[in-house]
């Protein structure tokens, strides 16, 4: 659950409604987690980088766990994170919860293949309403009406740690890639163009199947200025980001869902008002305004983003960022509304 903040925008909504729901999820990581709602939990550990026919059967097993607990509890509302559980479910959502489920789409799945855009459509027709948490999705999905809602998971009201300018004109400018450590081959390129320069460090926090990879070819090509934390704790988040002076969000633009996504790194960086690296011909670039630098993994790369860093202009910077976090919570009001007005008609 903790790869998933998006659940907790219903979570939060259903608990200040005083709601009860339950979450179903597949555990896949076999990691004991603690939350104060109800859950049923799927247990069959996989890795990420695992064959897709491995991945196939397991995936399978939880959506048949799934359909038990759909048909046993006749929830009032069913809402799908994703879209492949939407398409895998379609057969029990169209006819059990025709107009009472939601298909939330938070990324890029298999919208290339025929057969599934179909599936697709048809249960994205059949649904209350369809959530996307980029405007770019739109482009691949089957069905083009959706709501918008952001992967906000800060309290608007609380105090967050936020760099001063008199902090930002440092020698040794500290970068992190906070989160799930994916995207090797992005990753080596830039260790590649900043290795053992003392202008950087670069810092990972977070596990994945890449941790052990990235940390022996940094080992292998003597590079000192790269540093892996391992996993963190998500009240660690805002004292990680209190020591950091750029995030790593350089992924690539070879699939939609990299064109398209945009991801928690990019409200990180305006709620914290940190300057990130994105890729170029993303909306992560689009969206981001002056908070964000495209990379080119060139000869010059190190120079350039050394450059940029300490030419931003942190007055515009500011006000990107503050524009960026309040057009959000405003996109994410309108959907509150949606889902309270769904909600109170069940």
């Amino acid at each position: 659950m903790f790869l998933m903040p998006y659940l907790f925008t219903y979570a939060k909504f259903f608990e200040e409604n005083a709601i009860d729901y339950d979450v179903i999820y597949w555990n896949r990581r076999n990691i004991e987690e603690h939350y104060n709602f109800s859950a049923y939990s799927f247990q069959a550990k996989i890795k990420d980088s695992s064959h897709k026919l491995i991945k196939l059967k397991d995936y399978l097993n939880y959506i048949q766990f799934v359909k038990r607990k759909l048909k046993s509890n006749n929830y009032d509302l069913v809402i799908v994170l994703t879209s492949l559980p939407a398409v895998l479910l379609s057969g029990i959502l169209i006819k059990h919860y025709s107009e009472k489920f939601i298909v939330d789409v938070r990324d890029y799945t298999y919208e290339h293949l025929l057969i599934y855009k179909i599936l697709l459509k048809k249960v994205l027709t059949k649904s209350a309403f369809n959530v996307i948490s980029s405007p770019g999705f739109i482009n691949f999905l089957p069905h083009k009406q959706a709501t918008l809602c952001h992967n906000l998971s800060y309290n608007a009201d609380s105090k967050r740690i936020i760099r001063s300018s008199r902090t930002r004109n440092v020698s040794s400018i500290k970068i992190t890639y906070v989160g799930s450590i994916m995207y090797y081959q992005q990753c080596i390129r830039f260790i590649g163009c900043i290795a053992n320069d003392k202008r950087f460090e670069f810092h990972f926090y977070g596990v994945g199947d890449y941790n052990s990879t990235i940390e022996n070819y940094c080992n292998e090509h003597n590079i000192h200025n790269v540093f892996m934390h391992g996993a963190y704790k998500p009240q660690e988040k805002e004292c990680i980001y209190g020591h950091t002076d750029i995030i790593f969000n350089v992924y690539g633009n070879d699939s939609n869902l990299l064109r398209y996504a945009l991801s928690n790194k990019f409200y990180d960086a305006a709620w914290y008002r940190i300057p990130i690296l994105v890729s170029d011909n993303t909306d992560m670039l689009n969206y981001s305004k002056s908070l964000s630098y495209p990379v080119q993994f060139d000869e010059n790369c190190a120079d350039n983003i050394f450059q940029w860093y300490h030419t931003i202009d942190w007055e515009k910077f500011n006000i990107d960022a503050q524009t960026i976090i309040e057009e959000a919570y405003a996109d994410n009001e309108k959907f509150y509304q949606k889902l309270g007005n769904l909600v109170y008609e069940k």
